[in-house]
């Protein structure tokens, strides 16, 4: 039972306050991070980066577009090799290649760049086939 103020103030102001609906939570879009710690594993962080896909550094969003450089980081690869494709070509390595072809791995990862938009590492320290915490 409403008490008698509640019931003026109702009545004064044109009847009571709608009640508040429950406003519909929007996250926002999953995007790859690059952790750079020397534990967690980078490597769909720096292939997003490679690909001009948005990606989070530092609790930054590096946004598509941006051109950016990473110097001096300390990342981790769950993967053997990286293939950088520039287009149809074959542009750089990085990694250990000849275990890939050898003992038939497919952990390899492929980067398919297909932009010119300047996004480079500078003097990191790249470490693959590690293991790496999940």
């Amino acid at each position: 039972m409403k008490s008698k103020l509640k019931w003026f103030v109702d009545f004064l102001m044109g009847g009571p306050a709608p009640e508040p609906q429950g406003k519909e939570i929007v996250l926002p879009a999953f995007h790859p991070i690059i952790f750079a710690n020397g534990r967690d594993d980078d490597t769909d962080g720096i292939k997003a980066f490679w690909e001009n896909r948005p990606v989070i550094y530092a609790g930054e969003e590096i946004k598509p577009g941006q051109s950016r450089q990473l110097v001096g980081l300390h990342l981790n690869f769950s993967c053997t090799a990286i293939f950088i494709h520039k287009g149809e070509r074959l542009v750089e390595i990085a990694g250990y290649p000849m275990l890939v072809g050898r003992s038939g791995c497919s952990d390899a990862v492929h980067v398919h760049i297909d932009h010119d938009v300047k996004r480079r590492l500078g003097g990191c320290s790249l470490t693959f086939n590690c293991p790496v915490e999940a």
